[in-house]
């Protein structure tokens, strides 16, 4: 019941010799109380009559009347009405009370949320809907409850005895929601039985990856299939594998030079050309052409001679992408970064490496090599190919753009290479070749090698461009 405004508080009540009402509306019952003069008293002096209200009440008026009505005792209801001027004010609460209604049931929705993501809620609900349903929900609750209890079995070697619960609530509410929105009254409950003799048939997961719903095992091994396709492996890549005229006619070093190598370290004061200008100076980088300038100063060496650091514990990956920078020096062309990826994409060695000479131009707008990173390095050339050994040998795929120039910053000679500048060949034939920015552009839909002059190239990303135009070209040959 609504709460009463005392709005009849202070006249007579029609039945008053046969009311029996003890929360009757009419505050008085009596007669002969006259209530006239008693109400100009309190517009005349309202804040007089406030104060002297509980004393001039009706018990002044006859208390031998009040005996005639004992049920009602007369002297109870005067303190009531007390509050009347105050009355209007009073009831404008009803209204706040009612607006703040609405604010319960939103405090229990937010932590309902809490607790179904946190909290063990036991088994999922059906949440009823007044919109226009094929199957009743007593029927499709009895089908989630049978959903729940076989993701509860299946999720029962999880180390998290609470989380699969959760899990198994969750997962079989949404895998009834899918086979609800996707049937009709006729194919719901075989749907769901179907649904559960597939899932009776999946291993139990050990691990919450392996964990979720019939669509989501099915995304999962659509995705396993995919990366399946796009592996590459030395089998797959074996036709793609540049062969040795070729790898001459782009100007790769497939024999070691002859000579001791490495006996003319720098070739401080001596008159070279600048390969940017043109002109004419003293210990000038020398261009990568003459093999044997270069032999002199660090020698080439074949990959089989990286055997001595073959690990018997760690197998070597088939097929790795890697990429140098280089900066002029007064040594030449000198090494000053190595980066090698697997075929995944994941970096197996990113390296910073020590010159022999002394640095001229860090070429950062090419080579992203700053002054901080020379004070890094530690290993040298030989060093860095040693680390190198320990994820190839001389059977291992290499992927890259422009191969022959990293190859010969290591001073390596390797049979086995996919360079992408090959594989896309230029339109005109060597020595012209396509960038890698625009061969990722054009075939993969990427854009590379757009961080301005100050920041260069990244190492990483150009290995793993290679990497993906390769897996581009393998799938588009398999079709």
């Amino acid at each position: 019941m609504f709460p009463t405004s005392r709005l009849f508080a202070k006249d007579l009540c029609p039945e008053y010799a046969t009311c029996r009402l003890s929360n009757c509306l009419f505050g008085s019952h009596t007669p002969s109380a006259p209530p006239a003069p008693a109400r100009p008293a309190l517009k005349n002096a309202a804040s007089a009559t406030t104060a002297k209200r509980p004393a001039p009440a009706p018990p002044a008026a006859g208390p031998s009347k009040v005996a005639k009505t004992e049920p009602t005792p007369p002297p109870k209801k005067p303190p009531t009405p007390v509050p009347a001027p105050a009355a209007a004010p009073k009831a404008q609460t009803p209204p706040t009370a009612s607006t703040s209604k609405p604010k319960p049931p939103v405090a229990s929705t937010s932590s309902a949320i809490f607790r179904e993501t946190l909290v063990d809620n036991g088994p999922p609900r059906i949440a009823y809907s007044q919109a226009t349903v094929h199957t009743p929900v007593v029927t499709r609750q009895k089908l989630l409850q049978a959903l729940y209890d076989q993701f509860l079995l299946m999720y029962a070697d999880l180390p998290d005895k609470r989380r699969a619960k959760i899990l198994a609530s969750n997962h079989a509410k949404e895998q009834e929601e899918t086979l609800y929105q996707k049937s009709n009254k006729a194919t719901y409950r075989n749907s769901v039985i179907s649904a559960l003799a597939r899932l009776k048939k999946r291993s139990k997961p050990t691990d919450e990856d392996e964990c979720g719903t019939l669509e989501m095992d099915a995304e999962r091994a659509k995705r396993r299939e995919e990366e399946e396709k796009g592996r590459l492996t030395r089998a797959r890549l074996g036709k793609f594998v540049a062969k040795r005229e070729t790898m001459v006619q782009y100007d790769y070093v497939v024999d070691v030079p002859e000579g001791v190598g490495g006996d003319q370290s720098n070739e401080e004061g001596n008159v070279r050309k600048c390969e940017r200008c043109g002109q004419d100076f003293i210990v000038a980088a020398e261009g990568d052409d003459d093999i044997q300038k270069l032999h002199s100063r660090v020698a080439f060496v074949p990959t089989s001679s990286l055997k001595s650091v073959k690990s018997a514990t760690t197998p070597k990956p088939e097929v790795i992408a890697l990429d140098c920078e280089l900066i002029y020096t007064t040594a030449g062309m000198a090494l000053a970064q190595l980066t090698v990826v697997g075929h995944d994409g994941a970096v197996l060695l990113d390296e910073d490496v020590r010159v022999n000479g002394h640095p001229l131009d860090l070429n950062t707008r090419f080579s992203g090599v700053k002054e901080e990173d020379l004070g890094k390095a530690v290993l040298d050339c030989a060093g860095v190919r040693e680390a190198l050994g320990r994820f190839m040998d001389e059977k291992t795929i290499i992927v890259g753009h422009g191969l022959e120039n990293d190859l010969k910053a290591l001073r390596l000679v390797h049979p086995t290479i996919i360079d992408t500048a090959i594989l896309f060949p230029h339109s005109r034939g060597p020595p012209f070749r396509n960038a890698l920015r625009n061969l990722t552009r054009d075939y993969l839909g990427q854009f590379i090698q757009d961080s301005g002059a100050a920041a260069g190239h990244s190492a990483v990303v150009d290995s793993r461009a290679a990497l993906e135009l390769v897996r581009y070209k393998m799938k588009q040959d398999a079709r």
